[in-house]
Formats: structure tokens, C-alpha cells, sequence
């Protein structure tokens, strides 16, 4: 790891690749900080399993308080690239928005998404229902709607 001293003599890490591969999972969770002034709040977390996650650290807009959000596990993400997207979370930080309450908010979308999704599912069968047996099955493909008959049924003069 390269070191770098700061004014108040603390040595700071500044994270290379190598440093990140290079840590050892220990019995509890740390965290291993970047000296990179260009996005303050930056590091990586090293869980017991062995799990790296690259994390952004920042004071909420909202309600001032100390938050952390996850940007992405170390291989799969490189350090440039958690680099790049803690520049674009500090970025949205910095001009008043939370990230983390903008993740909620995008969840709370997702499953609002999803439950819509499912409360038209029986509306959408009982539209089918009804067109079989009003006779005007024929309108249902246009719908979007395939039939499956039985092999009776298809044999049928």
C-alpha cells in the first residue's frame, strides 16, 4: 500500500489495486479509506467472508446525518470504475440530493412496478374468461391472447 502523510501526521492510504487484493478478511468488518482528495468519503469495506465492497461515505443533504452507500464489489467492479461512480454520487451529494434516499425512492418504484403488475393479471383473465365465453374468443389473439385447446377440441369437426 502506498502511504501518504497528511498535515496532522495520520497516514492515510492512498488504494491501489494491489492494496485492495491484498487485504485480508479479518474477524470483523473494516474499511480501508482513499487519500484521493478528488472524491472525499471513498473506500472500500473488507467483510469477514472476504467480500471488498467499494462504498461512498457523506454527510445526507435531508437530514445531516453520516451515511454510507454501496457502489459495487471489488472484483467484478474495478477501482476506476467505483472511482468514476463515487464522483457522480459525490456530485449528486453535493448538489442537495441523497443517494441513499433516492435508492428507496427507486425500490419503492420497482415494487409499486411490480404490484401494479400483479393486480392487472387477474383483470387481464377475467377479460379472457369473458371473451370465451361470450363467444367472441376470436377478438382475444388481438389482444395479445394465445388459446391452448385441449386435443378434443382440436379433433372437432
Amino acid at each position: 500500500m502506498q502511504h501518504a502523510e497528511s498535515g496532522n501526521k495520520a497516514t492515510i492510504f492512498i488504494l491501489i489495486d494491489k492494496a485492495i487484493r491484498d487485504a485480508k478478511p479479518k474477524t470483523t468488518v473494516y474499511r480501508l479509506r482513499d487519500a484521493n482528495v478528488v472524491c472525499r468519503g471513498f473506500g472500500v469495506t473488507v467483510a469477514p467472508s472476504g467480500a471488498k465492497t467499494f462504498f461512498l461515505s457523506y454527510t445526507s443533504p435531508e437530514d445531516g446525518k453520516r451515511k454510507q452507500v454501496a457502489i459495487g464489489r471489488f472484483p467484478v467492479m474495478s477501482l476506476r470504475e467505483a472511482r468514476l461512480k463515487a464522483g457522480e454520487l459525490r456530485d449528486f451529494v453535493d448538489s442537495g440530493q441523497d443517494p441513499a434516499a433516492e435508492k428507496r425512492h427507486a425500490i419503492a418504484r420497482h415494487m409499486e412496478k411490480c404490484q401494479r403488475r400483479t393486480k392487472t393479471a387477474p383483470v387481464a383473465g377475467a377479460l379472457v374468461r369473458h371473451l370465451i365465453g361470450s363467444g367472441r374468443s376470436k377478438t382475444a389473439p388481438l389482444l395479445g391472447f394465445r388459446f391452448v385447446h385441449s386435443p378434443a377440441q382440436r379433433n372437432a369437426p
